[in-house]
């Protein structure tokens, strides 16, 4: 199931979407997060699907994507709201394939992975704005988790400072 984590910034939404991968069947296989706001679209796809050399501006060598090596069980694309447009057009065409079938082929791909997108914003208000695509908040929002900030968790100070203060004592 595709889970979106809302919340402020420093809610820990990174940190529940590791808790969902640690406890899923796919724990043994790779946990990466992505930031959304640190790549332009052709950075943001030659991360996600590859790129030879010379195909980007910067590109020297051929490079596999992410999805085409396999190797990762949970993607977390951290602000997905900044992802620019052309590459949620993309973005589309990758949960086809995450969905085992992609539009228009009678063949199944071997890509298993999950997928969770952490934001901070309303995605719904970003999609009536014209910022973000319909099709893709659809198919995201499957499960919203909304993680509040700690002003609100106090129950959660105590443990948190015993669990930081033992970490740093070593």
């Amino acid at each position: 199931c595709r889970v979106t984590l809302r919340g402020e910034p420093g809610t820990g939404k990174e940190l529940a979407a590791r808790a969902i991968h640690a406890g899923s069947m796919r724990r043994a296989h790779r946990f990466l997060a992505i930031n959304c706001a640190n790549f332009g679209t052709e950075q943001l796809a030659g991360q996600l699907l590859g790129y030879k050399s010379g195909n980007l501006s910067e590109a020297i060598r051929t490079r596999d994507g992410i999805f085409s090596s396999g190797q990762v069980g949970t993607l977390l694309f951290d602000q997905v709201e900044e992802m620019p447009l052309k590459m949620q057009d993309q973005l589309q065409s990758i949960l086809d394939m995450a969905d085992g079938q992609p539009s228009g082929s009678l063949k199944e791909t071997g890509l298993d992975i999950r997928i969770l997108v952490a934001t901070d914003t309303d995605l719904k208000k970003r999609v009536e704005a014209g910022l973000f695509r319909k099709g893709i908040h659809d198919r995201l929002k499957l499960f919203e988790l909304s993680i509040p900030p700690l002003r609100e968790r106090r129950d959660d100070i105590h443990p948190l400072l015993r669990y930081f203060f033992d970490k740093y004592r070593q």
